[in-house]
């Protein structure tokens, strides 16, 4: 076989044969190498190759296979070449590293050849993905041991296997680029080890990244604006696929940053500030370019400078490096140029290996500006001086202030949220670095958000929640307590106004539960993480608002604020009545009841307490029947937190013949209200009912599943009218009381700060 494998390939090179008869030879041809791939690989692969497959393919050897697997990749006939390729794949995979045939194909830098051979990848659509995945196998078998096989100083192409799978970076097909994605990764992997490297060959991956790198971030750029024009013609899901394109090349991105060899972080992070981040993304959100220049609108930059720092976020240094640029209060004349300048051209070679993988050239605006510049020049990467001299006042960092300002109060609300989020991310790396705020900085920062979240009441809750986060991240960066008089100024004393204002109203027209049951919830809420659910009520942004500031503002971080109007017997009878604990009743005054959850359709769970009176607290305990005159506390709940239905919505349908009061319980803090379950009778499945006055019934502890997350209703159900009108006084007397209280504790609370205080 290998002796009629010479002939064809022999009488292929002459090219003498007439068309037909060469279809005949590429053929036998073509079946005669995958024949002797298939028994080469079959004989290392078989359980006994390692005993008798050098015999076996020892006679293949001697006819020195691989020089007509060469030969034949030399004809330039694609068909022939993705035969041998495939081949050359199959026995890299299923050859013995101490085989004389993987020796053979690892020698003479016979694998550089095959890699560096001319292919005309246009002709046969699996011939690229045939060689990319032999480039890939060979860099994942690349180690110290074996570099000097895959490196030759005095060839042509020194390093194939990097240099020219890097040229199909920026190829249209999406898993073309995933294989010099994975490929380019392995070789910076074993970067790593720069000792098992040598000199020479780590200067030239450096040199050929510098190539990779701007490439890559010229693709990047050309997905930008792709994006462009999808939002503008309203094409959401090509717009969509631009967006996972251009997020996909950040992860690689991403990925080369985590590799952690600094020459070539340097030389990345150097192509992506001075060809895309700097002169595209800054230049359009910012507006500081002419309005021809622009290759984005804000609104499209905004969106993706945020996927940008979300995506590179591990990339610590460079965030590092961008929030300096934007917050510190000088900037150097070189990164002003490169903001307010048009981008740099997209090089020549770019579009030239687009042409000779049968592409078209997908050039924007941005390619015509410096054509004076040779791709020698475009590709060199220079250090970006971020501190040298001469230095002047940071513009980047007043038209970032001022382009998010104009954002919100144009409406402009995705543009201005994107603009919150990279505000936060930056105020993050910032904050990192431990460098402090200049004060005009910090100023003017403070300022801007407290104009945003003053305006609570015109945009929508997702825009306020980006503006607090952004405000909680500034106050944890050195230097930020420049901004406390602008946040109370322009915030913290409007709002206190707003409320105020609004007690009145609310105390004048005599319904004021819903306003402090507004001031509660969000008091609550604000000690917890931040999340997307938008407050329900009149005063609740407000009142949310307000408070996240005052607990950002507070001295000492972490710490519990005691909420203003709380009544300090309260805190006592939590202590005194806390659920599950045994209480001494003697002859104190109680109301015989029974305590049911309501559902929606019907009370769920029944069971027979005592409701005692108290000051601050609804109190419903057990009677304890082995022990006289002492009971278990089963509910405790401030009074404050509960609501009675009063009319119609007193009324059940199961329950239209009972003596009851229909309590709403804002934020339960009983297990028994928070999911543990009442007391059931079972053999009414959920349905109470009387059996004379006795409350004679067997029963059983069944699971509520009512209301684990938010309020609950609870029905207390009284043998007779007398008992329930009791109840009811006694609960509303306690509960007035402590309204008023709470009342006047609030008002006093946003008086301090209305003032200033």
């Amino acid at each position: 076989m290998c002796i009629r494998l010479n002939n064809l390939s022999q009488e292929l090179l002459r090219r003498r044969s007439t068309p037909e008869v060469l279809n005949l030879i590429i053929s036998e041809a073509v079946d005669l190498v995958q024949r002797i791939g298939g028994s080469l690989a079959w004989a290392y692969g078989s359980a006994k190759g390692a005993r008798w497959g050098e015999q076996f393919v020892q006679p293949f050897v001697d006819r020195r296979v691989t020089e007509r697997f060469r030969e034949l990749l030399m004809t330039g006939n694609a068909q022939l070449q993705a035969q041998v390729l495939q081949t050359i794949h199959i026995l890299l995979q299923s050859t013995r590293s101490e085989s004389t045939l993987f020796c053979n194909l690892t020698a003479g830098w016979y694998l550089n050849q095959v890699v560096a051979a001319d292919y005309d990848f246009r002709n046969n659509e699996d011939l690229l993905h045939l060689w990319m995945t032999v480039v890939k196998d060979i860099a994942l078998m690349m180690d110290k041991e074996n570099l000097m096989l895959f490196f030759d100083p005095a060839a042509e192409r020194p390093f194939p296997i990097f240099a020219q799978s890097a040229q199909f970076y920026h190829h249209p097909v999406a898993q073309v680029r995933t294989q010099v994605q994975a490929t380019s990764l392995e070789i910076f992997t074993k970067l790593k080890s720069a000792d098992a490297w040598m000199e020479d060959l780590f200067g030239l991956v450096v040199a050929d990244s510098k190539i990779l790198f701007t490439h890559v971030v010229c693709l990047l750029r050309h997905f930008w604006r792709k994006t462009e024009e999808a939002a503008r013609s309203n094409e959401r899901k090509e717009k969509q696929e631009h967006m996972r394109s251009q997020n996909d090349v950040l992860m690689y991105l991403a990925d080369v940053f985590t590799c952690e060899v600094p020459e070539l972080n340097i030389v990345l992070q150097e192509r992506l500030l001075r060809f895309a981040v700097l002169p595209v993304l800054l230049g359009s959100a910012l507006q500081l370019q002419q309005l021809q220049h622009a290759m984005l609108s804000q609104e499209t930059s905004w969106a993706v400078f945020c996927d940008f720092l979300q995506t590179l976020r591990s990339c610590h240094q460079l965030q590092v490096l961008l929030a300096t640029v934007l917050f510190r209060h000088y900037v150097t004349d070189e990164v002003l140029q490169l903001v307010t300048s048009p981008a740099l051209r997209t090089p020549v070679a770019y579009f030239e290996l687009q042409k000779f993988w049968g592409g078209r050239s997908h050039g924007g605006v941005c390619d015509g500006y410096y054509a004076h510049r040779p791709d020698s020049v475009l590709y060199e990467s220079i250090p970006i001086r971020f501190a040298s001299e001469p230095r002047r006042t940071n513009r980047l960092c007043k038209a970032f202030l001022e382009r998010t300002g104009e954002l919100y109060e144009k409406g402009r609300v995705k543009a201005a949220i994107n603009a919150l989020r990279c505000m936060t991310m930056l105020l993050e790396a910032f904050g990192a670095s431990n460098e402090a705020l200049e004060k005009t900085v910090a100023e003017e920062m403070g300022t801007c958000l407290a104009r945003c979240l003053a305006r609570h009441g015109e945009v929508c809750w997702s825009l306020c929640l980006a503006a607090l986060r952004a405000l909680r991240q500034l106050m944890e960066v050195p230097g930020s307590h420049s901004a406390l008089p602008s946040l109370r100024e322009r915030l913290l004393q409007p709002l206190a106004t707003e409320l105020l204002h609004e007690a009145a109203l609310q105390s004048q027209g005599g319904i004021r539960e819903a306003w402090l049951q507004d001031f509660q919830e969000q008091w609550a809420a604000c000690h917890s993480e931040l999340g997307d659910s938008e407050p329900q009520g009149r005063s609740a942004r407000s009142f949310h608002i307000l408070f996240s500031v005052v607990r950002l503002l507070t001295p000492v971080k972490g710490k519990m604020i005691d909420m203003p109007g709380k009544d300090e017997a309260e805190s006592d009878e939590a202590a005194r009545y806390m659920p599950g604990s045994a209480i001494y009743l003697g002859k104190q005054n109680r109301v015989l009841c029974r305590a049911a959850l309501v559902s929606k359709k019907h009370p769920s769970d029944e069971e027979r307490l005592y409701l005692l009176p108290s000051n601050t607290t609804l109190v419903l305990v057990r009677p304890d029947e082995h022990k006289a005159f002492y009971g278990e506390v089963v509910i405790s709940e401030p009074l404050r937190l509960l609501k009675i239905i009063e009319g119609d919505e007193n009324s059940h349908p199961l329950l239209e013949h009972e003596h009851l009061i229909r309590i709403q319980v804002l934020s339960p803090n009983s297990p028994r209200l928070k999911g543990d379950g009442l007391r059931t009778m079972p053999e009414l499945a959920g349905y109470p009912t009387f059996q004379g006055n006795d409350f004679e019934a067997s029963w059983c502890h069944v699971p509520s599943k009512e209301a684990k997350n938010g309020p609950v209703e609870v029905l207390l159900i009284f043998p007779d009218q007398n008992r329930r009108k009791v109840a009811e006084r006694v609960i509303n007397q306690a509960q007035g009381t402590v309204n008023s209280r709470l009342f006047d504790g609030i008002q006093k609370f946003l008086t301090s700060l209305k003032l200033g205080n």
